[in-house]
C-alpha cells in the first residue's frame, strides 16, 4: 500500500530493492496501466526503489527540502511536505521571520539531519504568494523602527528591500531616512507576520508627487459595491470594471 492505494506488483519489474522485494518504509515509484476504482488497486508494471532524503543527504551532509508546512506544533517542531524539521537559535530566516512559520506556508529549508533523522534548519526561506502593492502618500515614518505608514498600513523596510528614488530629488544613496511624510511612494511586499495586516517591503520607490492611489492584492468581498484589498476598503460605485487575464 501507498497511503490508501493498493498496489499489486505480482507481475511488475522490480528494481533497486536489496532483498528483491519492497519492504515497509521503502520510498518507491510505481508505474502501471490498470486501475480498479472499486478496490482502489493499481496493477503495477514497474516498481523502482527511490532514495529517501536521508539517503540522498548521506552522512549528515547538507540538503534542501521545499514545500508546504503540513504540520505545525511550534517553530522547533513542524513538518515540511510531510517530513520533520526543527530550527535552532542559529537558524537564519529569509523573506520572513520565525513568526511567519505556520500551517500551509510554503518554505525552502536548508540544513542537515540530526541523529533522529530530523532536518535541522540552517536557513529557512519563505515563498510568499499574493504579493501586495500600495501607491499613495506617506503618513508616518519611524527610522528607528525601520517603518513607514501608507494607507494605514505599517510597512517595514529591511536590508533586503530594494529602494530607488524616482522623484525629482534623484537621491543616489536613497534610504528610509530620505523619506518624509507627504512623499508619494510605490511599495511592493508581502504580509508578515501572517494575518498581521503589516507589510514587509521587497521594493520601495519614491515617486513624483501625486494624488493617485493604487492598491493591488487579494480581493476580499464586502457589501457591494465595496470590497477590501489587504484590509483597505475600496468603494467601486463609480469605477470602471475591467478584466485582466491571468498568466499561468
Amino acid at each position: 500500500m501507498i497511503n490508501a492505494l493498493i498496489v499489486n506488483y505480482s507481475a511488475a519489474n522490480l528494481t533497486g530493492f536489496a532483498g528483491g522485494q519492497p519492504a515497509n518504509g521503502d520510498l518507491v515509484e510505481v508505474q502501471g496501466t490498470s486501475f480498479d476504482s472499486g478496490t482502489t488497486t493499481l496493477t503495477a508494471t514497474r516498481v523502482d526503489k527511490q532514495m529517501s532524503d536521508q539517503e540522498e543527504a548521506g552522512n549528515h551532509e547538507d540538503m534542501e527540502r521545499e514545500g508546504l508546512i503540513t504540520r505545525f506544533a511550534s517553530a522547533t517542531d513542524f513538518d515540511v511536505a510531510g517530513e520533520p524539521v526543527t530550527t535552532t537559535s542559529a537558524t537564519v530566516y529569509r523573506n520572513g521571520t520565525e513568526a511567519d512559520l505556520a500551517l500551509n506556508v510554503k518554505v525552502e529549508v536548508e540544513g542537515s539531519f540530526n541523529s533522529s533523522n530530523v532536518l535541522v534548519a540552517d536557513v529557512v526561506s519563505f515563498h510568499h504568494n499574493g504579493g501586495v502593492e500600495l501607491q499613495s502618500t506617506v503618513t508616518a515614518v519611524d527610522t528607528t523602527a525601520g517603518t513607514l505608514t501608507v494607507l494605514g498600513v505599517e510597512i517595514t523596510v529591511t536590508s533586503s528591500t530594494r529602494l530607488e528614488d524616482r522623484s525629482s530629488a534623484q537621491v543616489e544613496m536613497f534610504s528610509l531616512s530620505n523619506i518624509s511624510v507627504g512623499d508619494t511612494v510605490d511599495v511592493r511586499g508581502f504580509e508578515s507576520p501572517a494575518g498581521s495586516g503589516k507589510l514587509v517591503a521587497t521594493r520601495l520607490d519614491r515617486q513624483p508627487a501625486s494624488t493617485e492611489v493604487e492598491v493591488s492584492g487579494t480581493f476580499t468581498a464586502g457589501t457591494s459595491p465595496q470590497f477590501m484589498v489587504f484590509g483597505i476598503t475600496v468603494d467601486a460605485s463609480a469605477a470602471t470594471l475591467r478584466v485582466r487575464a491571468a498568466r499561468l
